[in-house]
This record gives structure tokens, C-alpha cells and sequence, in this order.
């Protein structure tokens, strides 16, 4: 007994030293971002800890809680982290002498990005997140789980398609009513990001790209990044989408369903024409332009019946305040992401080598693609992936 007890232990201050070194390259890399020049603190783990994280201004001390490593993802792991980042940037940088969560406290949480849930000063991780996803819900969404579950209902493809269209035009809106269109009613719009973790180590090029379907055509942005793997001790891609609460659900689902659409679509043009493997990207690529394709055939026709929604406002009138609605989000969504990555940098993807004719393929069979399935209608299961709010 005693001997299982002490392999169990000598496994843990293993894990312990590994992931304090990555928390070590995690502040350094944090003070890189965001141009801090902070005294690096001294970072430990506890097991014995009841709060998930600590920062002790004496000893300039960070202690996070093991469990929080054991029990959810790297990500949350660095909103806790920052969270006591914070309160070191009061004492050092503020020259403030306040272990509080006040004013202080709060531009600290400003200055390096921390999403809302991590400022709070105690609670639950997972309660936190599910109050900020219940908190980001938008009038429309309900009408947009109605749309999207014709979309999954219905035979009839174009009929599923114009659901979906009319879904992601309702979603142009931001959920605000049609009759209170006005800038002074963006002001209070949450701005959100979900993050899809990979077992990556690179990312292929058909990702790029779907990242730039979802980009023009469903109103997020999309982030590359990389995350630490606690279990593993590895670091793998992650993709981050940014945008409104719909924007980015549907945005997600749609990533999810390209994703694995195209295997199997593969897999049947594989087998009926005995293509060789080498072939696969090319055709990738093909599918990916004629869903693309086909998403801005129908983008007119989207628009008109958002319209339907508002029945009681001018459709000209409607039009000019969306376009201003659409301005004003894209500003609030550039800032968020520059806050979120304040050291941003576009990367040029190869888009040469392909077999025309297996692409010409992929592009007819993408025309044909069809988009079932609502993630908003999805039942609420746990996630690995922390839905984060600003």
C-alpha cells in the first residue's frame, strides 16, 4: 500500500515539474504579448489549496491549484493564471498596495485580456462558464434553433439550405430587435470566442481555408493558435472563432460538419474511381470552393427573407441600419481579437500543386453539399471546450 502511494506521489511531482515549467514559459510569453516588464514570480502547484489560484505580493508567489489542471482545459488553466498576473500588475505596475478585485484589479484584467468569469474572485469554474453562456443568449435565437431544425428536418435540399441562409441573415442582425436599430444599441454587444482543440501538431492547408469560408460568410473571425496538453505534456493547433454568441455556435458547427464531411466524401470517390491518395487535398480544396460557392449564391436571397423578420420596418431603412450594425461590430470584434492576440500576424497559405481535374470534381460535389444538423438545437452536454465570454 504504501508502495503504490509513493509511485502515485512520484508521478504527481513529475506532472508538478512539467507543468510549472510550462506555466513558466506561459508568464513569459503573457509579458511578451502584452509588453509587461514584470519581476518573473515564483510559480507552484498545490494539492491542498481550496482556491484555484493565489498570488502572494511578499514572497511574489503565483500558487494554482493542481485540480485545476486535472479537471479543465489548458485554457482555463491561463485565465486563472492572468487572473493572478493582475494582481501582481497592481502591486508592480500600479504601484498599488491592494490584494483586492476593484477598480485596480479590474484595468489590470483590462490591460492583458482576462475573460469576465476569471475575475471573479472565487466560485466554481464550470458554474462560471455556464452563467456566461446562459448570459450571452440573444432575443433571436430562438427563431434561429427553429430555422436550423427545418434545415436538419427538411428533404428537400434548397429548401434546407434557404433555412440555414435565413438562419445566418437573422444572425447579421446580432439579435437586437428591428425597431431599435440604432448605434447607441450596439454599444452593449457581448462579444464571445469558443475554441476547437485539436490533436495537432500542424494544421493541413483545407483548414485555412475553411477558416475563410467560415470568416466571409458566417461573421467570426478565425484565429490559429496552439495550446499546452496537460495530459501529454504536448502542445497541439487549436482554432479560435470570434464573433457574437449565434455567429460563433453556428460557426463551430459548421467547422465540425466540413470537417467531417470531407473524409467521407473522399472516401466515396476514393473507392468509385480508385484515386490515389495524393489526390485528396486537391479535392478537398474543390469540395471546399463549391460549398463556398454555393453559400454565396444564396447570400441575396438570405438577406431578403432576414427581412421578413421585420415586417413593421422599411426594408431600406432595415438595410442602412445593418450595414451600420455590421461596421460597428466589426470594430468591437477587431478590438476584442486585438485584446485576445495583441501580436497578431497573417500567415500566406500555397495554394498550388493541385490535379485540375480531381478539383473540378470536388467543386461539383461541394456544389452539391448540403448543411443539416443544428447545433443550436444540440442538447447542452459537457464540452471540453470552454465557451469564454469578454
Amino acid at each position: 500500500m504504501n508502495s503504490s502511494y509513493t509511485v502515485a506521489n512520484n508521478k504527481l511531482a513529475i506532472k508538478k515539474r512539467r507543468w510549472i515549467l510550462q506555466l513558466y514559459q506561459e508568464f513569459d510569453h503573457i509579458c511578451y504579448l502584452y509588453g509587461l516588464k514584470l519581476r518573473r514570480p515564483t510559480i507552484d502547484l498545490s494539492t491542498a489549496s481550496s482556491y484555484w489560484g493565489s498570488y502572494d505580493h511578499l514572497s511574489r508567489q503565483i500558487t494554482l491549484n493542481v485540480k485545476l489542471i486535472e479537471l479543465h482545459p489548458w485554457q482555463c488553466v491561463i485565465e486563472i493564471l492572468k487572473h493572478e498576473i493582475s494582481h501582481q500588475i497592481v502591486f508592480e505596475h500600479f504601484q498599488v498596495n491592494d490584494s483586492g478585485h476593484g477598480e485596480d484589479f479590474q484595468k489590470a484584467c483590462d490591460l492583458i485580456g482576462i475573460s469576465h468569469w476569471a475575475r471573479r474572485a472565487s466560485g466554481s469554474i464550470s458554474e462560471s462558464l455556464e452563467v456566461a453562456d446562459e448570459a450571452l443568449q440573444h432575443p433571436y435565437a430562438e427563431k434561429v434553433k427553429k430555422l436550423l431544425k427545418l434545415a436538419q428536418s427538411n428533404s428537400n435540399e434548397q429548401e434546407a439550405l434557404l433555412a440555414m441562409q435565413r438562419a445566418r441573415a437573422i444572425c447579421l442582425k446580432y439579435g437586437l430587435d428591428p425597431q431599435t436599430l440604432d448605434e447607441s444599441s450596439s454599444q452593449g454587444l457581448i462579444l464571445h470566442f469558443d475554441i476547437i482543440y485539436t490533436t495537432r501538431k500542424r494544421l493541413e492547408r483545407y483548414h485555412a481555408v475553411i477558416g475563410s469560408l467560415l470568416q466571409e460568410h458566417f461573421l467570426v473571425d478565425v484565429v490559429f493558435s496552439s495550446s499546452y496538453h496537460a495530459e501529454d505534456f504536448t502542445t497541439y493547433k487549436t482554432i479560435e472563432i470570434f464573433g457574437s454568441h449565434e455567429n460563433v455556435r453556428i460557426a463551430v458547427y459548421v467547422y465540425h460538419f466540413i470537417l467531417n464531411q470531407l473524409p467521407l466524401l473522399w472516401q466515396v470517390y476514393q473507392q468509385s474511381r480508385n484515386v490515389e491518395k495524393k489526390h485528396r487535398t486537391a479535392y478537398y480544396m474543390g469540395i471546399l470552393k463549391g460549398f463556398e460557392s454555393k453559400l454565396g449564391d444564396r447570400h441575396e436571397v438570405s438577406l431578403q427573407n432576414a427581412n421578413e423578420a421585420s415586417q413593421s420596418v422599411n426594408s431600406k431603412v432595415l438595410s442602412e441600419a445593418v450595414k451600420r450594425h455590421l461596421a460597428v461590430y466589426r470594430k468591437k470584434l477587431d478590438d476584442y481579437l486585438r485584446k485576445r492576440h495583441p501580436k497578431l500576424h497573417s500567415r500566406r497559405w500555397s495554394h498550388s500543386g493541385y490535379d485540375l481535374a480531381h478539383y473540378q470534381n470536388g467543386v461539383r460535389r461541394g456544389k452539391e453539399l448540403n448543411l443539416h444538423a443544428p447545433l443550436a438545437s444540440q442538447s447542452k452536454k459537457p464540452s471540453p471546450r470552454p465557451l469564454l465570454s469578454p
